[in-house]
C-alpha cells in the first residue's frame, strides 16, 4: 500500500503549489472527480494504519491490489469504515458522501 500512495504521489499528484494552476479550469463535476479520487486515496491510507501488519491482507481488503472485490474496496464502504474505526467524525462522513455523491450527477 505505502508504494502504492508513494507512486501516486510522485507519478500522479502535482503537489500542493501547483495544484489550483492545474485544476481550476476543470468543470465542477471533474473537478469533484478529481477531489473524490484523491479523499479516496487519503481514506485508504488511513484506514490500513488502523489495521493490523497483514501487508497482504490489507492491500486485498482496502482493494490496493486492484483486485475489484475488496471489501473496502470502494469510496462508499472506505468513508463507512473510516467512521466506524473513528478515523473520521459524521460531519466529515456527511462532507464526504456529498462528494462522493456529486461525482456522479
Amino acid at each position: 500500500m505505502a508504494w502504492k500512495i508513494e507512486r501516486w504521489l510522485s507519478e500522479v499528484f502535482p503537489g500542493k503549489e501547483s495544484i489550483y494552476a492545474q485544476y481550476h479550469h476543470l468543470p465542477r463535476r471533474e473537478l469533484a472527480i478529481v477531489v473524490a479520487g484523491s479523499l479516496d486515496l487519503a481514506l485508504a491510507e488511513l484506514i490500513s494504519r488502523r489495521l493490523i501488519d497483514y501487508p497482504k491482507e490489507c492491500e486485498e481488503f482496502i482493494g490496493a491490489n486492484e483486485d475489484g472485490r475488496a471489501p473496502a474496496g470502494s469510496f462508499g464502504a472506505r468513508i463507512q469504515l473510516a467512521l466506524l474505526l473513528g478515523i473520521i467524525t459524521t460531519d466529515d462522513a456527511a462532507q464526504l458522501r456529498l462528494i462522493k455523491a456529486s461525482r456522479v450527477g
